[in-house]
């Protein structure tokens, strides 16, 4: 019976040794891959939507596929100056043709969140729109 115990105990603490923990954060050292887009639009329903950020290579800028949503073959040029990513103004967007005008965001020192503040024109209207990007 003492040998049995033993064993269970030994089996026990080489058990919660051995597991590692999956429930630890992921680290990130830039702003490639995939965010979650939540879109703030003055009086239009808020979405939320996911967005690729890909650098082109051996350079500081860089390609959001899908942004305002408008298809994932659709991207916009960008550049990131320190923790500021700039979109490169007057890019057309998706089928429809709207116009990025301006605008630029904030990366979060552990680039887990980008907050932007940007205008598209629609054809009609000019609107103000504010996301904010999270992993």
């Amino acid at each position: 019976m003492k040998k049995t115990t033993q064993i269970l105990l030994l089996l026990m603490i080489t058990n919660i040794v051995s597991c590692n923990n999956d429930n630890e954060p992921k680290v990130y050292n830039n702003i490639n891959g995939s965010w979650i887009c939540k879109e703030t639009i003055p009086y239009v329903q808020p979405r939320t939507y996911i967005v690729d950020i890909d650098r082109l290579k051996d350079t500081t800028q860089y390609i959001i596929s899908n942004f305002y949503s408008a298809g994932e073959n659709e991207f916009v040029f960008s550049k990131l100056t320190g923790s500021t990513i700039k979109i490169s103004d007057n890019q057309s967007i998706g089928v429809s043709q709207m116009i990025f005008r301006s605008g630029s965001g904030v990366v979060s020192d552990d680039f887990k969140k980008i907050v932007f503040d940007y205008k598209i024109y629609d054809g009609f209207t000019e609107r103000d729109i504010h996301a904010v990007y999270t992993r």
